[in-house]
């Protein structure tokens, strides 16, 4: 969501579409998660309010908030793309982070790539011993296929990325 309103300060309806043309392959946010991240961008001081104008559209709320990027919010897109992988979903956080960076930024992208990977063998790695036959054994299996097809991914994706270094910086591919 910064990145999108650096590039473009905007309106909230604005950057929901231009999320959802950069974005759509990865997440799909209800309607009101623009707004609220917008809100919660306000309140940590990333992005700041500015030139409201009329709606134009005969809606009861007659004005549209502007929103531009602050010297904090540039400072944390900085940080952002460096940071730890979270827990919950880190392959869908990675996808995420591919599409807000530039082409100029895939050595970052590299290394997060090899981070993911690591991650992804030690989850392999980690699987538990279950008898054959029992529903555990199913669900480890689960697991393994799943880890696998996202280890496979990353050895598709690296080779990939590698050809793309030597490309003119702009936004990352879908």
């Amino acid at each position: 969501m910064l990145s999108l309103v650096r590039d473009q300060p905007s309106w909230g309806y604005e950057v929901r579409a231009r999320f959802l043309e950069r974005y759509s392959t990865v997440i799909l946010p209800r309607d009101a998660a623009v707004y609220e991240a917008l809100d919660r961008l306000e309140q940590a001081g990333l992005v700041e309010p500015f030139g409201e104008q009329d709606a134009g559209d005969g809606s009861r709320r007659a004005q549209r908030t502007h929103y531009r990027i602050t010297h904090a919010g540039v400072d944390e897109l900085h940080v952002w793309p460096r940071a730890e992988l979270p827990d919950d979903d880190p392959a869908q956080e990675l996808l995420v982070r591919m599409r807000s960076i530039d082409l100029s930024e895939i050595d970052l992208f590299l290394t997060l790539l090899n981070e993911y990977e690591q991650h992804v063998r030690d989850q392999l790695k980690n699987l538990p011993c279950e008898r054959r036959g029992t529903v555990g054994s199913w669900r480890r299996e689960l697991y393994r296929l799943r880890w696998s097809a996202e280890l496979d991914w990353i050895l598709w994706a690296r080779p990939y990325l590698r050809k793309l270094k030597g490309r003119t910086p702009q936004a990352a591919p879908t």
